[in-house]
């Protein structure tokens, strides 16, 4: 009622919106010349416009009082201005050239500001980037960024690691909607297409502040790719094959912008057989199939935006190891003969992402407001290829409303409620339940201010969470119940960013409630290989982290370096217990006083003047835990190099040899591990590519690589098949062919 009211309110108060456009000109700082064909990119309305060759725009559409430009050009820093209805015709911006251009807007901080200017640092990268060389999967593509990994059950089912934390720990959000789907499985992948996705961005520690409760280890924040610029019409289609698999994947896409709308339309459909191992041999079972749809439409009417999406996907992956047996015989799993018929057992996921964002803008002051709806099936399939073990949906309304005031041309406030209803149910046509029914209600208040004097950004907010659980119904012997956890959390911060220097500075807190399946669980589950039993009396995970991070912007080179601190508090695991039940593992949630993660993310980019083809880009992910009281924790990734090697090549009439890409990782070897889990040796991964394209408004786009050239043979630390000394795929050649169409 609240939400329907504010909205009632900013409709019939909304001043009237420049209506006669404006016009302005883009110039080089130094020289005053202006920059010819500059990107003038609208954020508050998801659309942009190209200057003309003297850098000029002239837009005569209905536009707010006040909005958000990001200005850019190829050789040139990237610059944020916020406009206002004192616009004159004819302003210049000016931009700064630069050698190296990395700088971001960031989206999933409270507002879009440039990285550099962030009071939290939030690793950011284009999807086209992360591309160069492609992953089968979007997370495993995620690795490329500092401190995210991934933990897998084949090539199927990945999920991202935010140091050293997984599953329920990460939230995920898809252009600001929270992602609800079954994340509380190891086994259970992302659940979310790469078709259409634009940038990734990670948080990286407690950000309950922003996103509420279990954003504990870290946010993952997808978006999806920009609308062409106005006036633009873009169709194409692509097709990629893999050796490795012999998959093959094939997509379509059509994105248009005109007037005061834009629209787009995307589809694709993947299908995986076995991985081939560098034995020669093939993962049994580890086949999997994708498709996916997906649309947008987005509108903006003088001082009002809004945006409506959906996206559809649906997967079956097979569930590579499954056995009963107490003892293993490991070769059974390595099978000569490669296939990709679906066959038991079998997990199958289904989700629909409903999103309905909307934003106000006036002189001061903006409305924000997000909500939707997703849903998300999950069937696994262990004896009977038509009766299913386990069945559940489950479904999630979750909202945002969000207002940010400024309150002066240096302080500004934002302030609003988030919050989700949550269904999870069990399904009827399956033969086992893991957990009951259960309703979970969520709502949070919270206020942020930030100022800004000269180079300093000072961030500072609180918040406060209600989680309610329900269970619906009596589950083997245990009454229904009626849990209410609660929590304050807190986060301050501060940057310091000049032309060659960036000091950051921030102190969150973050808090995760237990899962229902971590209180009332007691059954099977199939696709970790285990049996799992809850605890009822589990309480609140707590954390606090300590984050700092100096970065140096040179002319030929870009230095960060990124140490943090993670105290958490009453963390809860899963431990093995010495017992079985019909063949598989008995393991029981527990609490542990108390965990701290430390380490840092040590990066640079290095792209000389006197090599201007060269562009160097390497990593150092360092990760320690401590368990106070009990084992090593259990399943913390390996400390990591990982570094990228581009070399431009050259231009002939419309074909662009773009770039040769060398990838190269190593990976240390990891010794701290928990009880019942082995060491993992070092190992070392090269990968490499090319790309080429043809320019025109029929544009051609080709790419052949390698992943894993020289087929080494080795195991991931958090592989899930580690268990069953099951090795990650072996060489794999791959080339994709896109098509694009162009029109004005």
């Amino acid at each position: 009622m609240k939400t329907f009211l504010c909205c009632v309110f900013v409709f019939y108060t909304a001043p009237i919106a420049l209506s006669q456009g404006f016009n302005f000109r883009v110039e080089d700082e130094q020289t005053r010349k202006p920059i010819p064909y500059a990107t003038v990119y609208f954020l508050d309305l998801d659309y942009g416009i190209l200057c003309d060759s003297l850098g000029k725009v002239s837009c005569s559409e209905n536009l707010p009082l006040t909005f958000k430009l990001k200005i850019s050009a190829f050789g040139y820093s990237t610059t944020l201005v916020t406009v206002s209805k004192t616009i004159s015709n004819n302003q210049v911006f000016y931009l700064k050239a630069n050698h190296i251009n990395l700088e971001e807007v960031t989206v999933s901080g409270s507002r879009s500001v440039l990285q550099r200017n962030n009071v939290i640092h939030i690793e950011s990268l284009k999807l086209q980037e992360l591309k160069s060389l492609p992953g089968t999967q979007l997370s495993d593509v995620m690795t490329q960024m500092k401190g995210v990994y991934t933990t897998s059950t084949g090539p199927g089912i990945s999920k991202p690691v935010i140091r050293g934390l997984q599953g329920m720990r990460v939230i995920t959000l898809l252009n600001g909607l929270r992602i609800e789907n079954q994340q509380w499985g190891g086994d259970h992948g992302l659940g979310i297409s790469d078709l259409g996705i634009g940038g990734i961005e990670a948080i990286k520690g407690p950000a309950s502040l922003l996103y509420g409760a279990d954003a504990i280890g870290g946010v993952l924040y997808l978006y999806d790719e920009s609308y062409p610029l106005q006036g633009k019409f873009q169709t194409g289609a692509w097709t990629n094959v893999e050796s490795n698999t012999l998959g093959f994947t094939s997509g379509f896409m059509y994105r248009q912008s005109f007037q005061n709308k834009g629209l787009a339309i995307y589809a694709k459909s993947s299908n995986h057989a076995d991985y081939s191992l560098p034995n020669g041999k093939f993962a049994e079972n580890s086949r999997f199939k994708e498709h996916a749809v997906k649309a947008s439409y987005r509108m903006n009417k003088n001082n009002w935006s809004t945006h409506v999406r959906y996206a559809f996907s649906f997967s079956s992956i097979g569930i590579p190891g499954h056995t009963h047996d107490s003892i293993i015989d490991y070769t059974v799993f390595q099978v000569p003969d490669q296939s990709r018929s679906e066959r038991i057992p079998d997990q199958e996921f289904s989700n629909h992402f409903l999103s309905w964002e909307n934003k106000w803008q006036f002189d001061a002051i903006q409305w924000y407001l997000i909500t939707g709806f997703t849903s998300s099936g999950l069937t696994e399939y262990e004896e009977k290829v038509t009766i299913p073990g386990i069945a559940m949906r489950l479904n999630n309304v979750p909202h945002t409303l969000r207002m940010e005031y400024k309150l002066s041309k240096r302080l500004s406030l934002s302030a609003g409620l988030q919050g989700m209803v949550v269904h999870n149910n069990n399904l009827s046509i399956a033969t086992e339940q893991l957990m009951p029914d259960a309703w979970f209600f969520d709502e949070g208040v919270f206020v942020v201010s930030d100022f800004r004097y000269g180079k300093w950004n000072a961030q500072a907010g609180a918040r406060f969470d209600v989680r309610r659980i329900n269970s619906t119904e009596s589950f083997k012997g245990k009454d229904p119940i009626q849990q209410n956890y609660q929590s304050i959390n807190f986060s301050s911060g501060l940057v310091r960013s000049s032309d060659k220097i960036t000091l950051r500075f921030n102190a969150t807190s973050g808090f995760r409630a237990p899962h229902i399946t971590e209180l009332l669980s007691d059954g099977f589950h199939h696709g970790a290989l285990r049996y799992e039993i809850g605890d009822i009396n589990l309480r609140n995970e707590k954390a606090t982290q300590f984050d700092f991070s100096l970065e140096s912007h040179g002319e030929h080179l870009q230095l960060i370096i990124n140490p943090f601190y993670n105290f958490m508090r009453d963390f809860i695991s899963i431990n093995p217990l010495d017992s079985l039940v019909y063949g598989l593992p008995v393991f029981k949630y527990a609490q542990f006083k108390r965990v701290d993660l430390f380490g840092a993310d040590v990066g640079f980019h290095y792209h000389p003047h006197f090599a201007h083809r060269i562009h160097m880009d390497a990593s150092f992910s360092y990760l320690n835990s401590e368990n106070y009281g009990s084992d090593q924790l259990a399943l913390q990734p390996q400390n990591r190099i990982n570094t990228v090697l581009k070399l431009s090549l050259f231009k002939w009439k419309k074909w662009d040899f773009e770039d040769v890409v060398i990838h190269y990782q190593y990976f240390l070897k990891q010794q701290r591990v928990a009880v019942f889990e082995t060491p993992t040796p070092a190992f070392q991964l090269f990968n490499c590519a090319i790309n080429i394209r043809y320019v025109g408004s029929h544009q051609w786009r080709f790419q052949l690589g390698v992943k894993n050239i020289f087929n080494v043979e080795y195991i991931d630390h958090l592989s899930r098949l580690k268990n069953i000394q099951m090795p990650q795929s072996g060489r794999n050649i791959y080339v994709k062919i896109s098509y694009q169409f162009n029109k004005s």
